[in-house]
């Protein structure tokens, strides 16, 4: 287990940073500008109502007001082990603003997002591992990563829902980490042609 964990480290240490930097700018931020409120995103708690009714097996809850979704329920079921925890304690999803300034589940649901951006962190370290690439361009990679992460996190995890950004990290994660042909498999799964070689760049298959 510890070998993983110092093989990981780069990621492992990008996602800690990521993590923190999430948290403060959606909570401490804020009130350090001046404003009252939290940074939070209105329409994550519609997930959360759905995910919660789906945790007391209510199916026919999940498309009904005031969930707002209208797709597969894919982030309903990526949020479910967070959404058991807040059914369990019992916490509030009443909407943030004027009278809910600093809602308490958020401590839970933001970290737990923000964990699931960081999957593709380690997908890419991993390939980057299988590929051949030199330790100190790994740590590199990982920070371009998080930096990357952080610009699109408020965006992708958490307005239009954990699923979003998971599913770059999904699909480099099998192959990343358990094919001896990473590669080939991810050009099959993706339509890409990647390549290794010095100044060359991933393309579409058949591309110029």
């Amino acid at each position: 287990m510890l070998d993983k964990l110092k093989r990981r480290i780069f990621p492992l240490l990008a996602s800690l940073g990521l993590l923190l930097v999430g948290m403060f700018t959606t909570t401490l931020g804020p009130t350090w500008t001046g404003k009252a409120e939290w940074a939070l995103p209105y329409d994550l708690w519609g997930t959360l109502i759905a995910t919660v009714r789906l945790v007391h097996g209510n199916v026919g809850g999940l498309y009904t007001q005031p969930t707002g979704l209208v797709s597969l329920p894919g982030a309903a079921i990526i949020l479910l082990p967070c959404a058991a925890v807040i059914a369990a304690a019992g916490l509030s999803l009443q909407i943030p603003g004027p009278h809910n300034l600093h809602p308490p589940v958020w401590l839970l649901a933001g970290p737990y997002e923000i964990a699931l951006c960081c999957v593709t962190l380690f997908a890419a370290d991993a390939l980057a591992e299988q590929l051949g690439v030199t330790k100190w361009k790994r740590g590199l990679l990982s920070a371009a990563s998080a930096s990357a992460a952080n610009s699109v996190t408020q965006h992708s995890a958490i307005w239009y829902g954990p699923a979003s950004s998971q599913t770059g990290g999904c699909r480099l994660c099998g192959p990343g980490m358990t094919s001896e042909r990473p590669r080939a498999e991810i050009s099959a799964a993706h339509g890409t042609r990647m390549t290794a070689a010095p100044g060359s760049e991933i393309s579409p298959v058949g591309g110029a």
